[in-house]
């Protein structure tokens, strides 16, 4: 591999540890749960969430700065969704990964 072709690697990698931390929020992810089959308001995620508006707000910025989810205003509203579909398949797929876990956890437990 040239040098050039692992730096490009390196970079890579390090996007693509900087989208997982940013997914690393439980708040963050809730957020995605919530927009992954339909846009919302920041009053109705406020609502759904359980957050101070001012907190999601914040993580809201942080999800749009990173391409996660994007917004279109309409009159006094604006509307939030996921921008990426396919992350929200990414989440569902690592949520899998941590039943199966917490499942064979369970049955170790048991086992005992």
């Amino acid at each position: 591999m040239s040098e050039k072709e692992t730096k490009n690697n390196e970079e890579l990698y390090q996007i693509h540890a900087d989208l997982c931390q940013m997914l690393s929020n439980p708040t963050r992810l809730k957020i995605l749960e919530k927009l992954k089959d339909e846009e919302k308001t920041v009053s109705e995620l406020v609502s759904e969430i359980g957050v101070r508006q001012a907190n999601l707000s914040q993580h809201l910025a942080e999800l749009r700065k990173r391409n996660l989810v994007k917004n279109r205003r309409e009159g006094a509203n604006i509307y939030y969704s996921v921008a990426h579909p396919k992350i929200v398949k990414a989440c569902n797929l690592i949520r899998e990964v941590v039943f199966e876990q917490l499942s064979e956890n369970q049955k170790l437990i048991e086992n005992r």
